[in-house]
């Protein structure tokens, strides 16, 4: 598992415990935001993150990519991904569960209710907490920045 990815998710879950502090999870559902804190590169992906654990959801597609993308992270594979996680989320771990509502329908919350039915999950509305962490690059975003920059003066300079 990178350890890149496994302190952004450190620094998330840290977040969640500022701004969400009952929460017992965080569900992250936004692509850019599974990627940033994962690797996982996919089309569909999401990440249920607690203070202790993490797990990646996604569907049969990409079992190979995501276990080459964000190896060592436990995977649960379903083509209904976003129930499939919540259900896990109701049968092994409960509690208030946040919920990037930025990045979800009405019709996705609903499911994720749905999903939860009676149990002691309660969902909790958050926005833009991986969002804030993104916003502050490290050394390696940076190092790629220079690069992408000096690749795009090349090729003004040449055209």
């Amino acid at each position: 598992m990178s350890e890149q990815h496994a302190e952004r998710r450190r620094r998330a879950w840290e977040l969640v415990t500022q701004h969400v502090p009952d929460a017992a999870g965080l569900l992250v559902t936004s692509l850019p935001n599974v990627r940033y804190l994962t690797g996982f590169s996919g089309s569909n992906g999401i990440l249920l993150l607690t203070d202790q654990t993490a797990l990646l959801g996604t569907d049969g597609r990409y079992v190979l990519q995501a276990s080459e993308e964000s190896p060592g992270l436990p995977l649960l594979v379903d083509r209904a991904t976003l129930t499939a996680v919540a259900r896990h989320w109701r049968d092994s771990v409960g509690g208030p569960l946040a919920v990037e509502t930025a990045h979800i329908t009405v019709s996705q919350w609903r499911a994720l209710e749905e999903a939860l039915g009676d149990s002691t999950a309660v969902l909790r509305e958050t926005t833009d907490l991986v969002e804030s962490l993104r916003q502050v690059k490290d050394a390696e975003e940076v190092a790629h920045l220079v690069t992408a920059c000096r690749i795009s003066e090349e090729a003004l300079a040449r055209t």
